[in-house]
């Protein structure tokens, strides 16, 4: 017996159909996951702060006034200093290390 292949029409209907499949799982994929990061920001991360372990740091950070979404610290003086000079100690290690610790204690 002899299978015959599929004409070029009935072909190109089933490759069209397969793809339609597949371009809908995944805009179904990309929809759910913006459902997941909605869903995860609006309700799930409220609800964190209501924990018993992170009311003392949420606390802490409001009491501190401190910028906890900040990415980069740099625009903070405490952090830029300290930036700074941890800079310096990796570039210069040698002879730096008991100067800059000597401005760090007489900053304070």
């Amino acid at each position: 017996m002899k299978i015959r292949p599929l004409e070029t029409s009935c072909k190109g209907e089933i490759d069209n159909n397969l793809s339609q499949q597949g371009r809908f799982k995944r805009y179904a994929g990309l929809a759910m996951g913006i459902a997941f990061i909605w869903i995860f920001a609006v309700y799930v991360t409220p609800w964190l702060g209501n924990l018993a372990f992170m009311k003392p740091l949420i606390s802490f950070i409001k009491e501190n006034d401190i910028k906890a979404t900040a990415i980069y610290y740099t625009d903070i003086e405490e952090f830029a200093e300290a930036d700074h000079m941890l800079r310096q100690l990796m570039t210069y290690p040698v002879g730096n290390a008991k100067t800059v610790s000597s401005e760090i204690h007489t900053k304070h």
